[in-house]
C-alpha cells in the first residue's frame, strides 16, 4: 500500500510537471500571436484587414480556451482549483461577453438576443473570471449546435433577497435525446460520440462549468428536446458589494492613467518575439527599458544600473526567474538597498504558481497571454 501511495504521488507530480510545461510551451507563442494581432488591428484602417485580424484573434482565443479547459479539469480532479471572489462591475462583465457573441452569431447568421434584468446590481462579490468562463462555455455550446438562421438567447436576472444570480441560455439547435441528458456534464463525453467529429470540441466545457457552479454555491441544469433545441440554466451565490468602494478605485485608476510614468524597466525574457512585444507596449507608454536574456543577465543588469521594476519571466535557460529573484533579494539585503519591484511574467498557469512566486519575494504575477492593459495596470499599481 505504501508503494502504491508513493507511485500515485509520483504520477500526480509528473502530471503536474507535464501540464506546467505544456502550458508554458503553448502560452508563450500564443502570447506573442495575440499581442501582435492586437497591435496590428489597432493600427489598421482597412476594414477588411481588421476583419481578418479578428478571425486570427478569435481562433487564437479558441485554442487558448482549449488549453485552459485541459488545465482546469486537471485542477478540478486534484481538488486544487479555487474560487477567488472580488468586487466585480457586473455591467462591464456582461458587456465583454455580449460583444464577443454578438460578433460570432453574426458571422454564423444566428439571431442573438439577450435580456439583462434592470434589478441586476452594479457591483457583485463574485469570481468574474470563472463566471465569465461558465457563461462563455454555455454560449459556445449553444452557438456550436445551432444551425444558420437559428436563434440563441441569453437571460440574466438577480434575486436581491437571496443574493443569487440566475442565467438561462436557450437555443434552437439540434437538441439532446432524453436518455443522454446526463452525459453532457461528464468530462470527455458528449451527448453523442459523433458530435465530436461533426461539431468539434473537447467535451470539457460543460463538465468544467458544472463543477465551477457547484463551487460557487449553485447548480446547472439542462432541458432539451431532440431536434428542437436546448435550455441550459444555472444559479449561483452572488453577494452584493458596497458600490462606492469599487467606484472610488475606478476613479483613482482613471486619474492615474493620465500621468506619464517616469520609470525604468528591466525586461527579463529569453523569447525574442515576446521581448519585442513587451518593447512595443513600453514604447507606447514612452517608458525606458532594457532587456536581459535570462536570470544571470538580469543579475548583472541589476548590479550595474538602477531600475524601478523588473518584468521577470520564470522559465528561462541558465537561471530561471525565481532563482534570479532570490539572488537579487540577497544582494539588496547585503547592501541595504530598497527592494525593487519584481513582477513574475510567466506562461505557467497551475494552482499554486502565484503563491510560489510570492514566496520567492516577487511582488506580483502576470500570466501569459497578457495585454497592454495588464502591463499598464501593474505600473499603475506600484507607481
Amino acid at each position: 500500500m505504501q508503494k502504491e501511495k508513493e507511485h500515485a504521488e509520483f504520477t500526480n507530480k509528473s502530471k503536474s510537471r507535464f501540464l506546467a510545461n505544456m502550458s508554458h510551451e503553448i502560452r508563450t507563442p500564443m502570447n506573442a500571436i495575440l499581442g501582435f494581432v492586437d497591435i496590428l488591428q489597432k493600427s489598421e484602417v482597412d476594414e477588411k484587414r481588421k476583419e481578418h485580424f479578428s478571425y486570427i484573434r478569435n481562433s487564437s482565443q479558441l485554442l487558448l480556451s482549449i488549453v485552459n479547459d485541459i488545465l482546469d479539469i486537471s485542477k478540478i480532479e486534484s481538488g486544487k482549483l479555487s474560487i477567488a471572489s472580488t468586487a466585480t462591475d457586473s455591467k462591464h462583465l456582461l458587456e465583454s461577453i455580449l460583444g464577443v457573441y454578438q460578433s460570432i452569431c453574426n458571422d454564423k447568421a444566428i439571431a442573438f438576443k439577450y435580456h439583462v434584468d434592470d434589478a441586476l446590481p452594479a457591483t457583485l462579490l463574485i469570481d468574474a473570471v470563472r463566471v465569465k468562463q461558465v457563461i462563455l462555455n454555455i454560449l459556445s455550446n449553444a452557438v456550436k449546435f445551432t444551425p444558420q438562421n437559428g436563434n440563441v438567447s441569453l437571460h440574466i436576472w438577480y434575486d436581491k433577497k437571496r443574493e443569487v444570480l440566475f442565467c438561462d441560455v436557450k437555443d434552437t439547435g439540434i437538441g439532446i435525446a432524453a436518455g443522454n441528458l446526463d452525459k453532457v456534464f461528464n468530462a470527455f463525453e458528449q451527448e453523442d460520440a459523433s458530435t465530436t467529429r461533426k461539431f468539434g470540441g473537447t467535451g470539457l466545457g460543460l463538465s468544467i462549468s458544472s463543477s465551477l457552479i457547484k463551487m460557487m454555491g449553485g447548480e446547472i441544469t439542462v432541458q432539451s428536446c431532440l431536434g428542437e433545441g436546448s435550455c441550459f440554466s444555472f444559479f449561483m451565490d452572488a453577494p452584493l458589494y458596497e458600490e462606492q468602494t469599487l467606484d472610488e478605485t475606478q476613479q483613482v485608476l482613471t486619474l492615474k492613467k493620465k500621468i506619464n510614468l517616469d520609470i525604468k524597466v528591466l525586461i527579463v525574457e529569453d523569447n525574442r518575439t515576446n521581448q519585442k512585444l513587451l518593447g512595443f507596449f513600453l514604447d507606447d507608454l514612452d517608458i525606458e527599458y532594457a532587456i536581459a536574456e535570462d536570470g544571470l543577465e538580469a543579475i548583472e543588469c541589476f548590479k550595474t544600473k538602477e531600475y524601478d521594476i523588473i518584468l521577470m519571466d520564470e522559465n528561462m535557460p541558465n537561471m530561471n526567474g525565481i532563482e534570479a529573484t532570490k539572488v537579487i533579494r540577497m544582494l539588496e539585503e547585503e547592501q541595504a538597498l530598497e527592494p525593487i519591484v519584481i513582477i513574475a511574467v510567466t506562461a505557467n498557469a497551475l494552482t499554486g504558481d502565484r503563491e510560489r512566486f510570492l514566496n520567492a519575494q516577487m511582488n506580483d504575477y502576470i500570466s501569459k497571454p497578457y495585454t497592454d492593459e495588464d502591463i499598464e495596470n501593474i505600473f499603475l499599481k506600484y507607481f
